[in-house]
């Protein structure tokens, strides 16, 4: 695109110096006897118009750079956002596939109610698509919501048994998309960093005092030997 633009100007510009040789030349050859004034006028109009012409080709060019990189920007942000929803859906994906496994082992159905709840945190996940993209591109808007905070913890850990919640039974207004994405980021490197003999994984939300401040939590147990995190 850009560089398309870039041999239009040239073109242009060749064009103009072309029909400029060809005005001063046909003037020079011409019988009439042009005042100085009159050549000077017209030479410079004609220059006025060439150097119109080139700002108006340059701010073309200008215009294409700019809407190219702005492609090239939202292609990055489509990328980063696709795998963000990528990774989870391949933990999500070996999760399910664990529980079917331990299924066909001998191990009881709960096994496959777990699968069934991932399956749902799958579709959860693809159904956010656009709006993780917006989160990767800077163009999202919050959307603050009426939540029910036990739900919204008992959905959070949703198809991961071995993962305990605590939260209180109230409403709040709450930016449900953004806090799933960081928490079950979260959750899932409790779980995978944790201790492989059982992390033991807890997830606890608290609305302080004040009724307007949400504290989350997310612990587990730690795997022997590992440096501890710092703040």
């Amino acid at each position: 695109g850009s560089g398309l633009c870039s041999w239009q100007v040239i073109g242009s510009v060749a064009t103009l110096v072309l029909n400029l040789l060809v005005f001063c030349t046909g003037l020079a050859l011409s019988q009439n006897d042009y005042h100085l004034t009159q050549w000077g006028i017209c030479v410079a109009a004609f220059y006025v118009l060439v150097i119109l012409r080139v700002l108006k080709y340059v701010k073309l060019v200008h215009d294409v750079q700019r809407h190219a990189q702005e492609l090239s920007s939202q292609k990055a942000s489509q990328e980063h956002s696709d795998s963000v929803l990528n990774h989870v859906l391949k933990n999500i994906m070996v999760d399910s596939f664990n529980s079917v496994d331990l299924f066909f082992d001998g191990v009881g159905n709960e096994v496959l109610v777990e699968a069934r709840d991932l399956m749902f945190r799958g579709m959860w996940w693809c159904r956010m698509r656009e709006a993780i993209l917006n989160v990767m591109r800077g163009t999202y808007t919050p959307a603050f919501t009426e939540v029910n905070l036990q739900e919204f913890a008992r959905d959070l850990c949703k198809g991961r048994c071995k993962v305990s919640w605590t939260a209180p039974n109230v409403t709040v207004r709450l930016e449900s998309l953004l806090c799933n994405i960081i928490l079950d980021n979260a959750i899932t490197n409790a779980i995978r960093h944790g201790c492989p003999n059982g992390p033991q994984v807890e997830v606890e939300v608290k609305l302080l005092d004040d009724n307007e401040t949400l504290q989350f939590f997310v612990r587990n147990r730690a795997k022997r030997g590992r440096e501890p995190l710092q703040k």
